[in-house]
């Protein structure tokens, strides 16, 4: 008895995981492979085969000539994507933990090569390399790395339907392989229309939804392929609702997310119609919205503000984008390679959490600048950095203040990066990044000439910030911090900047002068608190964590200001002014000649086109400098908007209730328990033996006590110690 339970609850460890990810199909019989080899048609099979789901390009590493690239391969001298290694043609299944790899993106520059090439060589590796994972896939019986990871999966897709297209008709088709190959797509499509696999909270969520209907496409012939197109649209419908708000943000927390969910979602809305049917409605609608915030964020040389997990690579190539006809057809996909300034002015999101200020588009290009304050914060979504409150400042130099961007997972200070000194947001000494915390709108206006956005974020517990961000057009950016609540820890800023800017005291102004030699222009950053605190200026610093930022997904060394200031501060100012290099020379210092409190200050400081000074009173906000003055009034009913920010909660909460939180394998964790338990098992056994020789009669109450037990250890297993949080 005792080992009967033993032998359960040994194989209890392994059970779920073997249960979650096997796909059982149906036979690929000769006439489904005969029907595959003609259906549907070429063009079709072409224009899919160019489409990539994952980020373009793959880990911002372009590949801009897959001949090259593909010798290399051959050669096995190709570097690795993430871990240096080289990289050869034949299947190696210790490489998996390598998720472009794992993803085919070595057969699927074989294949290019091929197509570019003509040359035969490259399509045989890229066979070869498919047929020995088809072999491997179909024995294995547990996850190896990212064997049946949801993005790898998905993104295999356009290399299985490429792959088809260029061998269903070559000298080379054998029924053998055809079969195990297909049988390979079917299960791939089966995984990927798993409820159990399906991650629906975030990109990889799209991934997946759009490899399934990437395989319906291209391999409609397949039994219960029907099914899938039916599920997977009604699936997508769902999830576009869920990640992209109604103001038309992908609640990922990164402008670069937003780009490339305005790209899946084009790529969505074109399947759609390659299927035969009418793209929805609310796709249309939240597609066109999507694509008006991503034109307003991106600057004319295709930068994007460093907000979340954002890269500056994504400079490099436009996303995909589609236009739909009167009748609810998505046209060819095209990359959208215009870069030119957006025509409006500003644009707020309140419940996404953003507000894009340009000026100077009127002027010289030199003149014109993005600034970006985001405070997006939507629990459950991926990709976010501890960043509420923060700002981007740009122009077509470069940047001034910036938060430090993407971090490769496999960087040691990638932690570090998604915590709060990451950015440029106030926060607590110590704080964690999970931190229980709210943000919220409190005030906005803009006009030609100034623009206020006034931000609160309430928590953890009693302490709060409320962050004004002041821009006076064109060289004038404010940006006042003021704390409340009870605090018991120093607060900190980290102020950030681009790797070419040089930070130096400027003894007669007492400001800090940023500079570089290949820009032409300046600025200078006044730093005023309470109480008065002498900034700190650090380079490529581990603890606290500052001075860092990403350049094409590579972590640089740059300059930062840190400002902390001890329990109890009331506020601190940075006033930042820009000037032509070498052009201000400044002889006095910035002022806060009143410190009434958030609605009731004044500040006064130097500028190129003379002394400039600036004030709040209540809802009003008034400037003057020479003959230019204004007198604006602030929007302040903007509470309510709280509710959309609800609305995207529920919505998370419900799709959670519906599939679930998602499957952790844990495999190491079940390899040391199992372990334990064979070691214990033997122990049993062992027991059992030297009882028998000089107890005899106590064996059966020993095998009863120790089935008793091994049922128990069952339970805690599964109840305890295997489960986990019901959050993702």
């Amino acid at each position: 008895m005792g080992v009967v339970c033993a032998t359960i609850v040994i194989l209890s460890v392994w059970v779920p995981v073997w249960h979650h990810y096997r796909a059982p199909v149906a036979p690929i019989t000769d006439a489904v492979i005969e029907r595959s080899r003609s259906s549907p048609d070429d063009t079709l099979l072409t224009e899919i085969g160019r489409i990539k789901h994952h980020l373009t390009p793959p880990m911002g590493r372009l590949v801009s000539d897959p001949v090259s690239q593909a010798d290399q391969i051959l050669a096995a001298s190709a570097a690795a994507w993430d871990n240096g290694e080289p990289v050869g043609s034949f299947f190696e299944p210790e490489k998996l933990g390598v998720v472009d790899y794992a993803s085919f993106l070595v057969p699927k520059t074989l294949l290019e090569a091929f197509v570019k090439s003509g040359e035969q060589r490259y399509f045989d590796a890229a066979k070869r390399f498919i047929m020995e994972f088809a072999e491997y896939e179909s024995k294995a019986w547990l996850p190896h790395k990212f064997l049946w990871h949801d993005h790898s999966i998905a993104v295999r897709s356009s290399t299985f339907s490429e792959f088809w297209r260029l061998y269903r008709n070559s000298p080379q088709f054998d029924v053998a392989e055809a079969r195990k190959f297909l049988k390979l797509v079917a299960v791939s499509a089966k995984q990927l229309a798993n409820p159990d696999m399906y991650t629906f909270v975030s990109n990889h969520g799209t991934q997946q939804n759009l490899g399934l209907m990437h395989l319906c496409l291209a391999f409609g012939e397949l039994p219960g392929f029907d099914d899938y197109a039916n599920l997977v649209v009604a699936r997508h419908n769902e999830h576009v609702n869920l990640l992209i708000n109604d103001e038309g943000v992908v609640l990922e927390h990164s402008t670069g997310y937003h780009r490339f969910g305005v790209e899946l979602l084009a790529i969505a809305m074109r399947y759609v119609t390659l299927m035969g049917r009418t793209v929805p409605a609310n796709w249309i609608e939240k597609y066109t919205k999507a694509r008006d915030f991503f034109w307003q964020f991106r600057g004319p040389d295709g930068s994007i503000p460093r907000v979340g997990d954002s890269s500056d690579a994504a400079r490099r190539i436009g996303p995909l984008m589609t236009d739909v006809t009167e009748d609810g057809r998505a046209t060819t996909l095209r990359r959208d390679n215009e870069r030119l300034a957006p025509t409006r002015p500003y644009t707020l999101h309140p419940d996404a959490g953003y507000a894009i200020i340009w000026s100077g588009q009127d002027g010289p290009a030199a003149g014109l600048s993005r600034t970006v304050m985001s405070w997006s914060y939507f629990p459950g979504f991926p990709h976010k950095h501890a960043d509420e409150l923060s700002i981007n400042i740009w122009q077509p130099t470069g940047r001034w203040w910036t938060n430090v961007g993407y971090f490769p997972y496999s960087s040691e200070h990638r932690a570090q990066a998604l915590g709060w000194s990451g950015s440029n947001a106030p926060h607590l000494v110590g704080e964690s990044a999970d931190s229980e915390r709210y943000s919220w709108l409190r005030g906005f206006v803009a006009t030609q000439n100034a623009t206020l956005v006034d931000v609160q974020r309430d928590g953890p517990g009693s302490f709060s910030v409320r962050r004004q961000l002041v821009h006076i057009a064109p060289d004038a950016w404010l940006v006042f911090d003021w704390f409340g609540g009870a605090r018991d820890s120093p607060t900190r800023t980290v102020w950030g900047m681009d790797p070419d800017l040089v930070a130096q005291e400027h003894p007669a102004s007492g400001a800090l002068r940023l500079s570089s030699p290949g820009r032409d222009a300046e600025a200078f950053a006044f730093f005023v608190s309470q109480p008065p605190v002498r900034p700190r200026i650090v380079q490529g610093q581990k603890e606290p964590f500052a001075g860092w930022v990403e350049v094409d997904y590579e972590p640089r060394e740059s300059t930062a200001v840190i400002i902390e200031q001890p329990a109890g501060a009331l506020w601190a100012l940075n006033a930042t002014v820009l000037s032509d290099a070498g052009d201000l020379e400044l002889h006095s210092r910035a002022e806060v000649t009143d410190a009434g409190g958030p609605e009731t200050w004044s500040v006064q400081l130097p500028t190129r086109n003379g002394p400039l000074s600036v004030a709040r009173r209540d809802g009003v906000l008034s400037f003057t400098r020479g003959e230019q003055d204004g007198r604006i009034e602030l929007d302040t009913g903007f509470r309510q908007h709280a509710d959309g920010q609800t609305v995207s909660k529920r919505a998370y909460e419900a799709a959670l209730q519906k599939y679930g939180p998602p499957f952790a394998d844990l495999i190491a964790y079940r390899w040391q328990m199992t372990t334990i338990l064979v070691v214990l098992f033997v122990a049993q056994e062992l027991c059992v033996i030297v009882c028998g020789i000089f107890a005899r009669r106590y064996v059966t109450a020993l095998r009863v006590a120790a089935a008793l037990a091994w049922l128990l250890v069952g339970v805690w297993l599964h109840l305890s110690f295997f489960s986990v949080p019901n959050a993702l």
